[in-house]
Order: C-alpha cells, then structure tokens, then sequence
C-alpha cells in the first residue's frame, strides 16, 4: 500500500512540475514576443545606433527555414537601412526570394 501511494505521489510531482514549466514557458514567451514585436521608428534605431563605432558596408541575411515569414525580413531590411547599412542581401536554399 505505501509502495502505491509512493508511486502517486512522484506522479503528482512530476505532473505538478510539468504545468510550472509549461506556465513558466509560456511568460516567458509571451514576454519575449511583447518585446520584439514592438515597432521601432528610424529615429528610435537611429538613436540606438548612434553609438556603433563601426558599421558594415554590407550584411547578408540567410534565411535557412521552410517556411519564410516575409513581414520578419522585411523588417530586418529596413532596420539595416535606417542603422545605415548601404548594401543588404537576402539568401534563402531554394531561392524563392529570387523568384519574387
């Protein structure tokens, strides 16, 4: 019988430790997306970029997931153009964004 109520008991912990991580996660990603989700005007990257000493002529981007979140792209290409980057190249494996 306690061999049993042993056994119930690992089962509630592990089960009352899954719902905290699953919890935990979840604010945290929410958190997280709240975050970056938020747009920034070309003054406000300007105003954070300001203090770069060095700045890259040219930033690539390769884009190595199936499926490709244009909005997301799009975005690092015009961050990249108000921090001043002239020459920005986007590279996916199957070449869609070439095709477009």
């Amino acid at each position: 019988m306690w061999v049993f109520k042993i056994f119930l008991g690992i089962i509630y912990l592990i089960l009352y430790l899954k719902s905290v991580t699953v919890f935990l996660f979840h604010g945290a990603r929410r958190f997280y997306f709240s975050v970056v989700s938020q747009p920034y005007s070309h003054e406000q990257i300007r105003e954070d970029s300001k203090d770069l000493t060095k700045l890259p002529r040219h930033i690539s981007f390769v884009v190595l997931e199936s499926h490709v979140s244009f909005a997301d792209i799009a975005q690092l290409v015009v961050w990249s153009m108000a921090v001043g980057i002239p020459y920005i190249s986007v590279y996916d494996r199957e070449g869609r964004l070439y095709r477009l």
